[in-house]
C-alpha cells in the first residue's frame, strides 16, 4: 500500500512539474510574439521628428535666420526647393540648429520657398514656408521737382519756397530745402521752407538747394539748386 502511496506522490510531483514548465514555456511565447512587448515599440525608441518655427520671413535684401530640429531615433534630411535659399547643416541624427542663407532679390513683388524636413521610420515630414518681401525694382526714384520756388522775390520779405517731387509715385518724395549762396547777404531757412533774408541794398541773387535724401536710391540723394534774384529794398527806420 505504501507502495502506491509513493506512486501517487511521484506522479504528482511530475505532474507539477509539467504545470510548471508549460507555463514557463508560454510566457516565453508571449513574450516574444507579444508586439506591444518588443524593444522596437518602446517608447524609448520610437522615432521623432519635429520643427519650429515653421515659416520664416526675409526682407529682399535676404540674409540668414535659423530654425530648430528636434530628433530622436531618426535620420534626418533638409532640402530646399528654391536655389535661392540654401540649408546647413543639411543632414543629421539628433536635434540641431539649421542655418537658412537668403540671396537678395530683385523682384519686384514676393516670392516664397518651401523648406522639406524628411527623416527615416515612421516620422512626418516637417515643412517651412520661406517668404521673401519684394526687392529692389520696387524702388522708384525721384526723376525731378515739379514748380520750383519763385525766380524773384525783394531782399527782407519772406519768400515760399514750393515744389513737389516726380514722379507722383515716387518712394522717397520728402523736400528739404537750404541756403547755397547767400549772395553776400543774411539768408537762411525757417520753417522748412520759408526763405528770409535782410532788408537792403544792392539786389543780389541768392542761390537755395533741394534735397531729396535717398531720392535716387539708397545712399543716393536728388539734388537741385534754384537762383533767386532778390531785389533791393529799404531797411526798415529808413
Amino acid at each position: 500500500m505504501k507502495t502506491e502511496l509513493k506512486k501517487k506522490q511521484e506522479r504528482s510531483i511530475v505532474n507539477y512539474s509539467l504545470s510548471i514548465l508549460n507555463c514557463l514555456l508560454l510566457a516565453a511565447v508571449i513574450l516574444v510574439s507579444c508586439p506591444g512587448c518588443s524593444k522596437e515599440d518602446d517608447p524609448a525608441q520610437t522615432p521623432a521628428l519635429s520643427v519650429s518655427p515653421n515659416s520664416l520671413t526675409f526682407t529682399s535684401i535676404g540674409g540668414t535666420e535659423t530654425f530648430d530640429i528636434t530628433a530622436s531615433n531618426t535620420n534626418w534630411t533638409v532640402t530646399s526647393d528654391r536655389e535661392w535659399v540654401t540649408v546647413s547643416p543639411a543632414s543629421g541624427n539628433a536635434n540641431a540648429l539649421i542655418t537658412l542663407t537668403v540671396e537678395e532679390s530683385a523682384a519686384k513683388t514676393a516670392r516664397k520657398a518651401a523648406i522639406t524636413v524628411t527623416g527615416t521610420g515612421d516620422v512626418t515630414t516637417q515643412t517651412i514656408e520661406i517668404i521673401q518681401q519684394g526687392g529692389l525694382s520696387a524702388f522708384t526714384p525721384v526723376t525731378g521737382i515739379l514748380g520750383g520756388p519763385p525766380a524773384t522775390g525783394v531782399r527782407g520779405a519772406p519768400l515760399t519756397l514750393t515744389g513737389s517731387a516726380l514722379p507722383a509715385g515716387a518712394t522717397n518724395r520728402a523736400i528739404t530745402w537750404s541756403v547755397k549762396n547767400n549772395g553776400g547777404i543774411t539768408a537762411s531757412i525757417s520753417g522748412g521752407n520759408t526763405l528770409n533774408s535782410n532788408a537792403g541794398t544792392p539786389k543780389t541773387t541768392v542761390v537755395v538747394t533741394a534735397t531729396i535724401v535717398n531720392g535716387l536710391g539708397t545712399g543716393s540723394n536728388f539734388v537741385q539748386d534754384y537762383s533767386i534774384e532778390l531785389a533791393a529794398s529799404k531797411a526798415k527806420g529808413k
